[in-house]
Parts: structure tokens; sequence; C-alpha cells
């Protein structure tokens, strides 16, 4: 397959790769404008955008129950960003300095979770619509069918 169509190939593995080095990228760039816990908790984000753009590309449902798990998760990290935008406001004085490290930092977080889960969500999309053209056996993708 990869010798009778190399752009398929490239196409299926150079997208996930630039998204997944733009992601981790854009994470030394969030640690330096966060603080550890704030980062850990802001990263929990990867969950949510996996969720949303699994039920996007590739049709996925998800029932009531897992979209109000998601949402809380999502609540939580708006509540611990807030709370951590609050404490440096009370550190410094100056809401102006603190705030654009967080944001900068909250963005970073962001993005890299948004390329993270595009990353992981195209290339499952990929390797199922060539699930007909590779044959399971010892070692090889079988596809799982729903």
């Amino acid at each position: 397959h990869i010798i009778q169509k190399p752009i398929d190939a490239l196409k299926g593995s150079l997208v996930p790769a630039a998204l997944f080095l733009a992601s981790n990228s854009l994470y030394y760039i969030a640690l330096s404008n966060l603080s550890a816990p704030v980062f850990q908790v802001t990263y929990q984000c990867k969950l949510v955008a996996t969720a949303v753009t699994s039920a996007i590309l590739l049709n996925r449902r998800y029932s009531l129950q897992q979209w109000i798990c998601i949402t809380v998760l999502s609540l939580g990290v708006a509540i611990a960003v807030i709370g951590e935008e609050n404490a440096q406001k009370g550190k410094t004085g100056t809401a102006k300095d603190a705030n654009v490290n967080n944001r900068v930092g909250v963005t970073a977080v962001a993005l890299a979770c948004l390329f993270s889960a595009l990353a992981g969500v195209y290339f499952e999309k990929v390797l199922k619509e060539n699930a007909g053209i590779l044959r399971s056996g010892p070692g090889q993708y079988e596809p799982q069918h729903q």
C-alpha cells in the first residue's frame, strides 16, 4: 500500500506527526507560563477535546452520562484556572503581569490539547478508512466492527 499510494501513506502519517509536534512544542510554552498544578489540571482538557473531535470526525456517539462527565471535567478545569488567576492577583498586586502569563499558558495548553486530540482522532479515522486494505494477522491492525 505504501508503494502503490505514497501520498495516502504520507497523509496518514505526516498530518498526525505535524500535529503532535505542534502539540508538544505548545506544552513547553504552557509549562513555562503556568504552575505545575494548574498545568496538570488544564491538561485534562485533552479528554474533552478528544471526545468532541471524535464525535465530529468519527460520528462517535456518547451517552448523556458521558457528556455530563465531560462537562463537569470542563467546569473543574475552569474553576482551577480562575482560582490560580485570583491567587496570582493577590500575590503580585497587579493583575496585568499575572494574567498575561496565565493567559498565554492556558491558551497554549488549550491549543496543545486540541492538536493532540485532532492528531489521534485523525489517525484513527485513517486506520478505519484503510481497514479494508489491511489484513488481520499477527502484529497487524484488526478493525473492530461496531
